[in-house]
């Protein structure tokens, strides 16, 4: 389904939700696409009298589009001419290169009309148009070239069809999908396009949406030679008409939001139309740039100065175009008020569940202690009164009166039991030790249970002793401990665990580490590991942050991070 209908889905998307306004290069709107009348007609007047966007958006929606040109700009400033020797990685078509294995048809062209042939002592890969299917033919090559760390270089001879309507969307694809895949190749990659459907604009594509356009025409039956060049996030594409000599205007670009990090299979398409390529030459070369410096995609929020769209919200896409020589800046238009909307009402909904888990947490706590408070200091005092009782009652017993004697220091034991359940399911409750001298005896009592309990080493390092801290802070804490060491127990199969408790700055800085088995990082945010997302939740409470690590079969470590001067409610 996707690959049938990819193409037109884009055609309507831009059709139908994303009217576009058309600017000059000093921002001026000189055009616009029809189904922008339906949400304002000043654009009409706009357009008219040319006037500028800064105009046409609300105050200070344009900053929004300059900071982000200005971030291009920082991008096209970089010294892309400079950089490693390129290396040779592909040269052909070669006598062993095979349609099927080398060189994979997409399976949209069924008739599998790419043959390799040899055209005066010179093997060539040809396509043979079949214009009447109106397909996407593509040819990719079997191996990968140029990735997330690789400048790429394409260097091909191309020979036009003999007449003109056969010149159909000739294109180079590269850091494009296998032709073995269920999707278009260039949807997750890239096509350089010298020759549209009409023959008259050239292209440099990414997801069916123009990076950068030209008109361009080519002739028929003739010679050219392409290269294309891409560098970090730029992409140079130059032609040169191999009969007359003329070379045409570079298509330059610099994407904001590359992504060559996925398939870097490098082919060539036709839409059903007939293309000859020949001397194909590859190169790649370790780059000397970042993917990340070129990941700055554009997330503009604007609203138009019309007050029937006062309370709209439109997302922009920005691109640019060229018709009559004229470079032009495009601005396309996304109604996503209802999105907002929905997205707002869902976030106060998650702030308001929050909130309420937050409470339920203090009230619990604050139950908590106060039964932990009942138990150990009612049912407490009752029990050692029992046992005063019990021990009075045995000193009016005679000597001879043994059994009875007995039966007494039998009771007296299970009292003393008794009394040791009571302080442990109290201490379990709430330790008084957190209420009476604070968070740090609290954690080393715990750690102490938790090596009788378990047998493993504890190393700590408590530094805070002299800080008081507020009830909430030392709640959470311990209970982010409390967690951590349940978590150990449970899956960690660790020998070790080191604890500390630090003051750094005005924050308070809680690490608990293993050397246990790990897990995968995806269960860090598994919506089944409740643990793992209570601690995350005590830690947003406290408007702290925490990092959680794992490396399977080497351990994890749990770092929170909390203000001392955050006031919590």
């Amino acid at each position: 389904m996707l690959d049938k209908y990819s193409r037109s889905l884009q055609a309507v998307r831009s059709v139908i939700n994303m009217p576009e306004l058309y600017l000059d290069l000093n921002w001026n709107i000189v055009g616009y696409t029809n189904n922008f009348l339906i949400l304002t007609k000043k654009v009409f007047e706009f357009t008219k009298k040319r006037k500028n966007i800064k105009e046409f958006l609300k105050e200070g929606d344009f900053n929004k589009i300059k900071q982000y040109l200005e971030k291009i700009e920082a991008l096209e400033a970089l010294p892309y001419d400079e950089g490693r020797k390129w290396v040779l990685r592909y040269k052909g078509p070669n006598p062993s290169d095979k349609i099927g294995e080398s060189w994979i048809a997409y399976k949209s062209c069924e008739r599998c009309q790419w043959q390799i042939n040899e055209e005066s002592g010179t093997l060539t890969i040809t396509h043979s148009p079949h214009i009447g299917d109106a397909v996407d033919c593509y040819l990719m090559s079997a191996e990968e070239y140029g990735g997330a760390n690789e400048d790429i270089k394409i260097i091909c001879k191309v020979k036009t069809p003999g007449k003109e309507k056969h010149i159909r969307d000739l294109s180079v694809v590269f850091s494009g999908s296998s032709g073995k895949e269920e999707i278009l190749p260039d949807l997750l990659g890239y096509t350089a396009c010298y020759g549209a459907v009409e023959n008259s604009e050239a292209r440099i594509q990414r997801q069916a949406a123009n990076i950068v356009a030209a008109e361009e025409v080519l002739d028929p039956d003739t010679e050219y030679r392409m290269t294309i060049e891409r560098t970090g996030g730029r992409i140079r594409r130059t032609l040169k008409n191999l009969r007359t000599g003329a070379e045409t205007t570079p298509l330059e670009a610099i994407d904001a939001r590359a992504s060559y990090d996925r398939q870097n299979h490098v082919g060539f398409t036709t839409f059903s139309g007939g293309i000859s390529v020949s001397q194909i030459e590859i190169y790649t070369r370790k780059s000397k740039f970042s993917i990340d410096q070129f990941n700055i995609p554009f997330h503009a929020e604007v609203g138009i100065r019309d007050k029937t769209l006062e309370d709209r919200i439109y997302k922009l896409r920005i691109g640019n175009d060229s018709s009559a020589g004229k470079q032009h800046n495009v601005l396309m238009f996304e109604d996503i008020t209802k999105r907002k909307k929905t997205q707002a009402e869902l976030e106060r909904s998650h702030e308001q569940l929050r909130s309420l888990s937050s409470h339920l947490q203090l009230v619990r706590e604050e139950e908590r202690t106060t039964i932990a408070r009942e138990i150990h200091d009612e049912l407490g005092q009752i029990l050692t009164a029992m046992k005063i009782d019990l021990g009075l009652l045995e000193s009016k017993f005679d000597k001879n009166q043994t059994s009875l004697i007995e039966r007494t220091r039998l009771i007296s034991k299970f009292i003393d039991a008794t009394v040791e359940t009571v302080q442990k399911i109290s201490g379990e409750l709430r330790p008084r030790l957190l209420d009476e001298l604070g968070l740090v005896p609290a954690i080393e009592l715990e750690t102490m249970e938790f090596r009788k309990r378990t047998g493993l080493r504890c190393r700590t390092k408590l530094d805070i002793e002299e800080i008081v801290l507020d009830w909430n802070i030392s709640t959470n804490l311990f209970r982010i401990f409390q967690e951590a060491l349940t978590n150990i127990t449970r899956h960690a199969k660790a020998k070790i665990v080191k604890v500390s408790l630090i003051k750094k700055n005005e924050e308070l800085v809680l690490s608990v580490a293993d050397n246990g088995v790990g897990f995968p990082e995806e269960k860090i945010y598994n919506p089944k590991s409740f643990g793992l997302m209570g601690i995350r939740e005590r830690v947003r409470f406290l408007g702290g942050k925490v990092k959680i690590v794992s490396v399977p079969c080497k351990g994890t470590t749990i770092n929170v991070t909390v203000p001392l001067n955050k006031r919590v409610e």
